[in-house]
């Protein structure tokens, strides 16, 4: 695991299997692992790049049933009309981008980077930019120094 300064206490297995049958997808497993461990908090992680974007540094992962604006459900409502249903943030950066994690398809497990400030001529918002194949890759990518 990776080491946090905070955490927001630990996942039941329970209140996982909740989440997933609400919202009708399975998460990876390396991800509720992470969730029964530290369910969510502030990382001390350092900054990771992203390809043709630049660099950037996770502040903050949310966690799952804690309640609250750092809780993944009322994330998930902020931007559910923004991003496709393929990808769930589950964290975010300074500039209040977020980190996601693939849930569907190609990009189940998956960790993206989508820039809330990217919009296309016509006002959609920009696609998610994959940062690393796997969330252990992506904590491999942010070490700190």
């Amino acid at each position: 695991m990776i080491k946090m300064t905070e955490v927001f206490g630990f996942a039941s297995q329970e209140v996982l299997k909740d989440f997933e049958r609400k919202h009708a997808f399975s998460l990876p497993d390396e991800y509720k692992l992470f969730l029964t461990h530290q369910n969510g908090g502030v990382p001390n992680l350092g900054n990771f790049i992203v390809p043709g974007w630049g660099e950037s540094l996770v502040i903050l992962f949310y966690g799952i049933g804690i309640g609250g604006t750092n809780d993944i459900e009322s994330t998930i409502k902020s931007f559910r009309d923004l991003l496709d249903l393929d990808v769930v943030p589950i964290g975010d950066d300074p500039g209040g981008n977020q980190i996601c994690l693939g849930l569907r398809n190609e990009r189940f497990g998956k960790v993206y980077f989508w820039d809330h400030n990217d919009w296309d001529d016509e006002g959609n918002p920009g696609e998610p930019i994959e940062i690393a194949s796997s969330l252990g890759n992506f904590f491999a990518l942010c070490k700190s120094d």
